[in-house]
């Protein structure tokens, strides 16, 4: 890593000792400082932060600059290319993020001018987050501001560049001619991955809405939010700070319990209701909906959905939250909306809001109370870029006027990190923080989650092998390199099926989905609302895996983009996985292409297992020879080796 600067036209170099770490809090962070100078005698300061999960945080200073005019300072980064196959951009915005394999060629493949950006909230050419790397070992920078930066509107501030074996990023923090006084100063970040291992508990997950789970597994229950006594998705406390639904309703779902909740809830309806529907009702609707109505129609059927007759399985509660928007009708909302709100939103009684530190510790002690109060999980949706360009908050306003956003990348990263601890402190374990990502993978903002939520763009009855391509679940949508469980909605949605053939249509592709996501290892979440995924489909195949104990310690996972040299399977458009246990292995196929016949080759000496193994295709029952294998289109096969 290196620095070029260009001053009057000229190339500066910059010389300096490699920075000297002290040691801080016991371990959990380190600090430094550094100068770099030039012939001419510019000087950058640096100050530097690290922290125990990797997280690095420069923050840069000019001294002794001179009069002239300063054209250029870009960070080149190099990296080896055969190590960096995958990149992943974010910008302030979701579903549009670029990831995958990084373009082919010579010279320069791809720059920032490419770049998906909201236009009225950032820099337009800022580029705020990037990650290079391969499935596992990767670099991301990051910055949370562009203050400090002096950066062309019409310029791609960010290039790559490949050129024998090499590619070069290059991050220009100064791209047109300016003059600086001493002081001046930028900040960025860089953290390497992989963070963290999965936690081996999370394998044991299962995600059940209904609280039916599956059989060996552990299931975390989303209940509610209207059960649990919360007026809205957007509030962050229940109804008259009355946490008795909490904690009754997490209590039935972690004993199992098939009990009647009506009377309680009737009970908390009588207490409540007039204040909640009064909030609902003040709200203008923008449409026919009648907003009171509809509030206690899903309460009730949610009834059924989260607690109705049937089996259940002992399950930890989680509920939906949203710290990226505030309810309306709440009066914290209301005092602190100077501060707290940064935006509009189409969503029936929100404002969209930013984590200044008020709303980041309101937020944090709301979360504390409904981890004391029996909610075991959290669910953070929208976890994605939005700026503030508050300048009487936190957005800055720079000595030639323009205004500079906060990103929000190091609040984010503070949320996620506060609820981790506070998890630990509450002994909340194995740890739920599921952050819903949708394809913007932050790894200083996720490194203390547990779980990631992805796939949730291009609903509806495309087979899902169409939707997603391998190098794009790699980039983003598998959170191993974070040490996160990686969960997938199914995205599953009549269009112009007739109503009578949809359940049938549903399975199959339900089918589609479990055959690109299992040989990832990637779990299917079933939410209900919407109906996503063809649970019925899903739930029989895990509960193969369960008896099967893929989540035992002693069980080894070979995921297929990890090579395999004791099985191999002839076809390129067949993904293969397999889960190692003494004496036998499962074997997941999954088929990515048209109807094919292939072959596995089993090395059976190598894997220690006898001549007369016996092969079994575990959803038919029927025993198979690996030579002569065939898939359905999208379709997969559940293989165990060994005896069952």
């Amino acid at each position: 890593m290196s620095w070029q600067m260009v001053v009057d036209g000229k190339g500066e170099e910059f010389s300096g000792e490699a920075p000297h770490f002290r040691v801080l809090h016991g371990g959990h962070s380190a600090s430094a400082a550094a100068v770099s100078t030039t012939r001419s005698g510019l000087e950058l300061h640096f100050q530097l932060t690290y922290e125990y999960d990797g997280f690095y945080w420069v923050n840069c200073r000019f001294d002794k600059v001179p009069e002239n005019k300063i054209d250029r300072l870009t960070l080149v980064i190099p990296l080896k290319d055969e190590q960096v196959p995958l990149f992943h951009i974010v910008s302030n915005t979701i579903r549009s993020n670029p990831g995958g394999a990084i373009p082919q060629g010579e010279g320069q493949i791809w720059d920032g001018s490419m770049l998906a950006r909201p236009k009225g909230n950032m820099h337009p050419q800022l580029v705020p987050y990037l990650w290079l790397g391969g499935v596992m070992k990767g670099l991301s920078w990051f910055t949370d501001s562009s203050f400090g930066y002096k950066l062309a509107k019409d310029q791609s501030a960010v290039r790559l560049i490949r050129k024998e074996g090499i590619l070069r990023v290059e991050i220009d923090i100064i791209n047109r001619p300016v003059r600086l006084e001493n002081g001046h100063s930028f900040a960025f970040g860089m953290q390497a991955t992989p963070v963290k291992p999965v936690d081996l508990a999370s394998r044991r997950l299962c995600y059940d809405t209904s609280g039916e789970g599956i059989d060996g597994m552990l299931n975390i229950q989303s209940i509610y939010l209207g059960l649990l006594g919360y007026p809205s998705g957007w509030s962050k406390i229940p109804a008259g700070g009355d946490y008795s639904m909490v904690r009754y309703l997490t209590e039935v779902s972690r004993q199992g319990l098939n009990e009647d909740i009506s009377t309680k809830l009737q009970e908390f309806i009588n207490r409540h209701d007039q204040n909640i529907l009064a909030g609902i009702a003040a709200i203008p609707s923008g449409n026919d909906v009648d907003q009171v109505q509809h509030y206690q129609r899903v309460r009730k059927n949610f009834i059924q959905i989260n607690y109705g007759p049937g089996e259940r399985r002992k399950s930890l509660g989680s509920k939906y939250s949203d710290p990226r928007l505030i309810y309306k009708s709440d009066e914290t909302a209301q005092y602190f909306k100077s501060e707290w709100w940064i935006d509009n939103v189409g969503y029936f009684g929100a404002w969209r809001s930013y984590p200044v530190r008020s709303n980041l510790d309101y937020m944090v002690y709301a979360y504390a109370e409904e981890m004391k109060n029996g909610l075991h999980g959290v669910y953070l949706d929208d976890m994605f870029l939005m700026p503030n360009c508050n300048p009487d908050t936190v957005a800055r306003i720079d000595d030639e006027g323009e205004l500079h956003s906060q990103i929000g990348i190091l609040v984010m990263r503070e949320l996620v990190k506060r609820l981790a601890v506070l998890q630990h402190q509450y002994q909340l374990y194995p740890r739920h923080l599921q952050i819903h990502m949708t394809n913007a993978q932050l790894v200083p903002c996720f490194s203390f989650a547990t779980a990631q939520l992805s796939w949730e763009r291009m609903f509806g009855e495309t087979p899902l092998p169409e939707r997603y391509r391998p190098d794009e679940i790699l980039a983003e949508g598998i959170g191993e390199r974070l040490g996160l469980e990686s969960i997938a909605l199914g995205g599953i949605l009549k269009e112009d099926t007739p109503y009578k053939d949809w359940a049938a249509k549903k399975a199959v592709l339900t089918r589609s989905f479990l055959a690109l996501s299992l040989p990832y290892g990637i779990k299917g979440k079933n939410r209900l609302s919407p109906n996503d995924i063809d649970w019925p489909t899903v739930a029989p195949v895990y509960e193969i895996m369960s008896r099967f104990g893929f989540w035992e310690e002693d069980c080894r996972f070979v995921p297929c983009w990890e090579k395999n040299p004791d099985i191999s399977c002839s076809s390129p458009n067949v993904l293969m996985a397999s889960y190692h246990r003494p004496g036998k292995i499962l074997l997941i196929l999954g088929n990515t292409g048209e109807k094919t016949a292939f072959s596995v080759a089993i090395n059976q000496q190598k894997l220690e297992l006898p001549r007369d193994t016996p092969i079994l295709d575990l959803e038919s029952m029927q025993t198979v020879n690996p030579a002569e294998l065939t898939l359905a289109k999208y379709d997969f096969k559940i293989i165990q080796i060994g005896k069952p």
